[in-house]
């Protein structure tokens, strides 16, 4: 059966020029989950671009955005919205609504990536592919029941990633409401300069912060406190592989693959084959900085050991085992990523040195709270790594399955089967 007959290519969807419309950038879609994340769309006047709807499918049709699988299903905007994106997106419209999310998996099918990768035409770095140039490609016949039941089994695991997902952001979004709170705003030395207890604390760790506020360069800060930068809790890059010391197979993360706290599938390399930039060693409890375009947000806390790292990160190895959440939040808080992005060099890949990072300006607690900090949050982060780790597995297992379902390969019945057995 051809793509076309089972879905429209560019469709044409209603959409004024002028009218204010959600608007979804190339770098909003993802390349190894399925969904757009709502805080990268935007609203602004429709101009031109490709227009869609929930139930659509994005597909990047530019280089490296197509080699790197940037696509997307569309399922974040209101019923019969209508919003718009990149000129250089392919918009695959199912032409049964049942079969939105067989479409969806069917352009991530291998074979169907490398054949529009094939048709890609232009000059060298701006090769693009167009919608017609795919619409013939051939997929083996499915029955229409069986496509449908397709796409809601692979769904149900992008399901699963997605509320891992969500899970990890909220824990961390509340690890940074306390470190704000804390180490920034002072809140509970403030209730206490007012003869106040602070609430939610319990007498013995309220003792812990004093009651009143002492000049510093950085202003007012708590009594006992002291100014001091990311480099007195941290040692940075402490390790390195070389010719004469390293694993004979990395499993390698660059900064294409870390984006704001989250890890995508590492790149297994033999050590005679890896990147020469595959040089950073991790360890659990380090944190991640990217130097290269630092607005982009590649940073990370590692949660297992054997990984390793791009040197365009600032590797942060925390002191004591109770630095590792303080570390992590102060290093990669908005307002430090945005002080990186500022200083940043370069017109073409603007860069911090990595010293850059561990200089940034903090104020440090004494040790007990930094201690209590990190028994509070450490469960947290605890459990971000096992949402992580568990979505992995369920990523790797989707990748498995989607070649071998489409193809015919594999039975429905029998996927069903795996899929118990992994989400059990």
């Amino acid at each position: 059966m051809r793509l076309d007959a089972i879905a429209d290519l560019n469709p044409l969807r209603p959409l004024k020029k002028g009218t204010i419309a959600k608007l979804i950038d190339m770098a909003a879609l993802p390349t190894s989950h399925r969904s757009i994340e709502i805080s990268s769309i935007e609203k602004r006047p429709y101009s031109s671009g490709a227009r869609f709807k929930n139930g659509d499918t994005l597909m990047a049709r530019i280089t490296p955005c197509l080699e790197n699988g940037k696509s997307a299903f569309v399922n974040c905007l209101n019923e019969s919205e209508v919003a718009a994106g990149s000129t250089e997106f392919i918009v695959i419209a199912p032409k049964r609504d049942a079969e939105a999310d067989f479409v969806y998996y069917a352009s991530r099918f291998p074979e169907f990536r490398l054949y529009a990768i094939s048709r890609m035409e232009g000059t060298s770095g701006r090769q693009r592919v167009s919608h017609h140039s795919i619409a013939d490609f051939e997929f083996p016949y499915i029955d229409p029941e069986d496509r449908v039941a397709i796409g809601r089994m692979l769904r149900s695991l992008d399901d699963r990633i997605d509320h891992n997902r969500a899970l990890a952001a909220n824990l961390e979004a509340i690890a940074r409401r306390l470190f704000k709170s804390w180490f920034v705003n002072f809140d509970p030395v403030c209730v206490k300069l007012a003869g106040e207890k602070p609430v939610g604390l319990a007498d013995d760790l309220a003792v812990l912060f004093p009651d009143r506020f002492v000049d510093s360069e950085l202003g007012e800060i708590p009594e006992r406190w002291k100014r001091g930068t990311l480099g007195d809790v941290c040692e940075l890059n402490p390790e390195t592989w070389s010719t004469k010391k390293h694993p004979e197979i990395l499993e390698y993360i660059d900064l294409s693959n870390v984006k704001s706290g989250c890890i995508e599938d590492a790149t297994s390399y033999l050590w005679d084959e890896s990147p020469s930039r595959a040089r950073r060693v991790l360890r659990c409890g380090d944190t991640i900085v990217g130097t290269v375009r630092p607005g982009n947000r590649s940073f990370a806390l590692i949660a297992t050991d054997g990984l390793t790292g791009s040197t365009g990160f600032a590797v942060l190895r925390p002191s004591h085992s109770y630095h590792r959440e303080y570390l992590y939040l102060a290093a990669t808080s908005d307002d430090a990523i945005d002080r990186l992005a500022h200083l940043a060099d370069g017109a073409a890949y603007p860069a911090v040195r990595p010293d850059v990072v561990t200089g940034a300006e903090v104020v440090l607690p004494n040790d007990e709270i930094m201690r209590q900090f990190s028994v509070i949050t450490c469960p947290m982060f605890d459990q971000i790594a096992v949402c992580q780790s568990e979505s992995s597995v369920l990523s790797s297992l989707r990748d498995l399955l989607l070649p071998r379902l489409i193809s015919g390969k594999l039975r429905v019945a029998e996927a069903e089967s795996l899929i118990e057995e992994a989400i059990a």
